[in-house]
């Protein structure tokens, strides 16, 4: 005999050689089966459904509180950021205008310090070439009096020399 004529034996003699068994036979161990799965339902209902929904609630309301509060804090990020830079752009303003205040400040001092060396130098300048100018006349006179005096010595010599 095969499997397949071997398991229809079993059947037929299960059932009490009647022909095919019914498909659905409902008897008494079909209400204990259904008592059973509604004991099995209400208890995976009590130690694993509500449970998972619970945990599944407060996962769902946790991400939205920190979705929430993440936006919060972009929201506080951003805020401070402008703040900042609102802070930033007054005190770089504040220096700038410090920077430009020193700048012409200095180069005003620079400036008149070069006007009041410039007039030193140029009195300076002014009283040696008077003095130069005065020397110079000076050794004029003294080289055509030297000259004049050496005129007439040279023409005494050169009167002696002809004259003897």
């Amino acid at each position: 005999m095969d499997m397949h004529n071997l398991s229809q034996f079993i059947v037929l003699a299960a059932h009490g050689g009647q022909g095919e068994p019914p498909l659905l036979d409902v008897d008494g161990t079909t209400f204990i089966q259904l008592g059973l799965f509604l004991i099995a339902l209400a208890l995976f209902n009590v130690l694993f459904f509500k449970p998972y929904l619970k945990l599944h609630e407060a996962r769902k309301r946790g991400t939205t509180d920190s979705d929430e509060e993440a936006k919060n804090l972009s929201l506080q990020a951003d805020q401070l950021l402008a703040d900042y830079q609102a802070k930033f752009d007054q005190a770089y303003s504040a220096i700038e205008k410090e920077r430009q205040s020193l700048f012409q400040e200095t180069y005003t001092k620079l400036l008149e310090d070069f006007e009041q060396k410039k007039a030193a130098l140029l009195s300076s300048y002014e009283s040696d070439r008077s003095l130069v100018q005065k020397q110079a006349e000076e050794m004029k006179q003294n080289l055509s009096l030297e000259a004049l005096e050496l005129g007439k010595i040279i023409k005494d010599k050169l009167l002696n020399v002809r004259g003897a």
